[in-house]
């Protein structure tokens, strides 16, 4: 799996958090895709695991936690199921 999809899989993590597109900044515009903050240039904030300070690693409060405190992406670990299926 390429790490644009390990990107997906994470921003898919934070729909579930309740952080996703759906929220619009002040001015009316939706936050970047995960597509769009891989691509952009410049240095990336990627927070390894979430927010470890606030929550367990790996887990949908440390990746909110996370988005929260601004970083532009999260690493997650992730295994596959018997099925291939990402877990």
């Amino acid at each position: 799996m390429s790490r644009i999809s390990l990107t997906f899989i994470a921003w898919g993590a934070l729909t579930v958090a309740g952080l996703d597109r759906s929220s619009v900044a002040a001015d009316g515009a939706l936050p970047p895709t995960a597509a769009q903050r891989v691509s952009a240039p410049g240095i990336r904030v990627i927070a390894h695991r979430g927010d470890s300070k606030v929550a367990p690693e790996n887990t949908l409060p440390a990746f909110a936690s996370a988005v929260q405190a601004g970083s532009d992406l999260i690493e997650l670990d992730y295994l596959h199921s018997a099925d291939g299926v990402p877990v």
